[in-house]
């Protein structure tokens, strides 16, 4: 059984064959929970961040975001491989979506205006394995820093 199918099992509660696009929605609210408990501290902005973020990505039904941060969090839990989500990630989206989804994991670090050093090197590992260059790795960073933040 690989990543997604397991993924897949998590939320399809027994039904014989999983939504279309699940393993996707699961795993990009992986990745966004990750990032947001990267520093041992959820915010309740961080939380609307990520549900804003699925909102964009056309999961705007309050049921749908719940059962893909539901499953997101058990995948977690059980120590899924970063290795594995974002190996799907890189199969299925060309590099400017990846980008977008890097963009979309600053969005939910910087939720509470801080950017701690655990979200920031979490960001980093998950940009270096969705094959990101260092470049636009740093410019994702600076361009979803909060205005107030800039420098």
């Amino acid at each position: 059984m690989g990543i997604l199918d397991h993924l897949s099992a998590l939320v399809s509660r027994g039904e014989s064959k999983p939504k279309p696009g699940l393993t996707y929605r699961v795993v990009l609210g992986a990745l966004l929970s990750l990032v947001a408990k990267a520093d041992g501290n959820i915010t309740e902005k961080e939380k609307q961040a990520k549900r804003e973020i699925l909102a964009r990505y056309h999961y705007s039904d309050p049921q749908e975001q719940d059962e893909i941060l539901e499953a997101s969090r058990r995948a977690i839990e059980e120590r899924l491989d970063w290795q594995g989500f974002t190996r799907e990630v890189n199969q299925q989206c060309e590099y400017s979506e990846r980008l977008r989804l890097l963009r979309e994991l600053y969005a939910v670090a910087w939720a509470d205006h801080e950017l701690s050093h655990s979200e920031q090197e979490t960001i980093r590992k998950i940009s270096n394995l969705l094959w990101i260059d260092h470049q636009d790795f740093i410019k994702a960073k600076l361009e979803t820093k909060p205005s107030a933040e800039k420098k």
